[in-house]
Order: structure tokens, then sequence, then C-alpha cells
């Protein structure tokens, strides 16, 4: 299974599940090891549910309880889904939020939060 999700962004990239929501949600619910890869997976499934603009159904992920160390990373793609819905107050806040959860430092990834907060008017 490990191996399964490993392999699972190229195979996205190669169409193997570009088109098929139901077994990237499966594959999801196979993740049976470790809340951390879980946490990973549901984070690269919602930027690949933000790419096919099913933006409700990335956003319910993102909702779902992570630890805290991604925290940052799963406020940030929420921000960027609620840009694609055209929500700028609600991406702010979400973008104000991954900044606050971010590493001191984590210089790059506070910088490309930054610039996209600034970007909807900070």
């Amino acid at each position: 299974m490990q191996v399964e999700f490993l392999h699972y962004p190229h195979a996205v990239k190669l169409g193997g599940l570009g088109g098929d929501r139901q077994q990237r949600r499966d594959l999801l619910g196979r993740l049976a090891f470790g809340h951390e890869l879980r946490d990973l997976a549901r984070l690269r499934l919602a930027a690949v549910l933000l790419d096919d603009k099913a933006y409700d159904e990335a956003l319910r992920l993102l909702e779902a309880k992570h630890a805290e160390p991604v925290a940052a990373q799963y406020a940030a793609l929420k921000g960027d889904i609620l840009v694609a819905k055209n929500q700028a107050a609600e991406a702010k806040a979400a973008y104000k939020l991954a900044l606050e959860k971010a590493d001191r430092k984590n210089d790059a990834f506070r910088s490309s939060v930054q610039m996209r907060l600034d970007a909807l008017g900070g």
C-alpha cells in the first residue's frame, strides 16, 4: 500500500488516475498506515481535485482532522482553492492561518504564502 501511495502522483501525471475520482478516494481510504502519510495523501488528493476544479470535494478533504505539522500546508491549499472559487476574503483568512501555523524557519513556504496573500490585497 505504501508503494501505491508513493507512485500515486506519477500515476496522476501519466493519466492513470486522472479522471477517476472514485479510484482516488478508494486509494485514500486504503491508506491505513500512519496518520502522517494519510495527511500527506489527503493534501495531495486535494491538490489534484483543485486541478480538476472539484473545489468543494477538495475543501471537504482539507476539513478532515490532520496533524499539526501539516496544518500550514492544509491552510495554504485551502486558500488556493478559495481563490479558485473567487472567495477572496475567505482565502485571505486561510493564508493568514497558514502563516500563523508555518514554521518560522521555513522562509520559502512563508514567502510563497505571503505573496499569495499580498496578491489579494493582504
